[in-house]
């Protein structure tokens, strides 16, 4: 029942999906971003 009405809202406005995706993307690089000393830090300390 819910999955009918994604799909509709979806057909109805597919920029929704593509703002959802970029929306995501921005969340995934600003916390890789926020994380990247951290990152670095281990990955040196691996060496």
């Amino acid at each position: 029942m819910l999955q009918h009405g994604i799909n509709a809202a979806m057909a109805a406005n597919p920029i929704g999906a593509i703002l959802i995706a970029v929306t995501a993307l921005v969340a995934v690089l600003g916390g890789a971003y926020k994380l990247w000393d951290a990152f670095t830090m281990s990955a040196k300390e691996a060496e």
